[in-house]
């Protein structure tokens, strides 16, 4: 586990009448204004520019890379909405999961890298391709993804666990896309694919297990002094975190308000925390 949690990057952005607030709940709010100002402005012309356009990105409006996740222009159906809400609310219930392991700035270049790597793809295949993106419906599919990564024993609907439940879910949106057919489908394939890939791919290397490849450097190399190293006194070797620290918040929630108001995600960790009480040496 590669992921250093005793620093501020694990405190709450702001509060709001004592009750802290992560970076999850301040994205929902900010998809939610955006949403609302795209029903307001939904007749003037300028709306679409915010959208992303393979064409207009090869163009040079990479602005779009950035805006598209927060044209929110499906809610302007009866339907929509509805589903809108579900989206949010699922990222809310994920995403601050996910946020509580990586913490802010890991959560946040996630985020930005569910939204940038399809934008970015998308252009270099515009000119076979031309594709129109808006909405964070894939982007926040992602962080599901980056959650059963995270935690691919935690257990859904019909005791199906996590692992199972994203790739079935990944089949299913694929094939659909790949039914709906023209650039609208291959569009939402390659995102829904790239965010996929992206999601796994990072939350691995955080984790440890997977190596990203490096950016081979065309410069030349600086030659270095070679110095004496400098002496340090000998380090104590760390010793292993006590499971019991891990598992203390956990049973104070659990005197306060009762198992069941512990997440998916905390139930994990208090099994894993008991399995390692129970292997350790006496």
């Amino acid at each position: 586990m590669m992921v250093d949690r005793h620093n501020d990057d694990f405190e709450p952005v702001a509060w709001a009448r004592g009750i802290p607030l992560g970076l999850t709940a301040l994205l929902v709010l900010a998809h939610l204004v955006f949403a609302l100002l795209a029903v307001a402005f939904r007749e003037w012309p300028g709306l679409m520019e915010f959208a992303f356009s393979s064409e207009a990105s090869l163009r040079g409006a990479l602005w779009q890379w950035v805006t598209y996740p927060f044209l929110h222009l499906e809610v302007m159906s009866q339907l929509n909405p509805i589903l809108f809400a579900i989206e949010l609310l699922l990222f809310f219930s994920f995403g601050r999961e996910v946020e509580r392991y990586l913490g802010k700035r890991r959560f946040l270049a996630l985020y930005a890298l569910l939204a940038l790597v399809p934008a970015l793809v998308l252009t270099l295949l515009g000119p076979l391709m031309p594709s129109l993106l808006y909405g964070s419906r894939d982007l926040h599919f992602g962080i599901f993804i980056a959650f059963a990564t995270l935690y691919p024993g935690v257990e859904f609907f019909f005791g199906l666990r996590a692992k199972w439940v994203a790739i079935g879910l990944v089949g299913f949106f694929g094939l659909f896309s790949l039914a709906q057919g023209g650039a609208a489908g291959y569009t939402a394939l390659t995102t829904l694919l790239v965010d996929t890939a992206v999601a796994w791919a990072l939350v691995q290397h955080l984790r440890g297990a997977l190596e990203l490849p490096r950016i081979p450097s065309f410069l030349p190399k600086r030659r270095k002094t070679p110095q004496r190293p400098p002496h340090h006194p000998p380090r104590e070797t760390p010793t292993e975190e006590d499971p019991m620290s891990a598992i203390d918040p956990l049973l104070d929630k659990i005197n306060q308000e009762g198992i069941k108001s512990l997440t998916p995600a905390e139930r994990h960790r208090l099994a894993e925390a008991r399995e390692r009480l129970l292997n350790r040496p006496k």
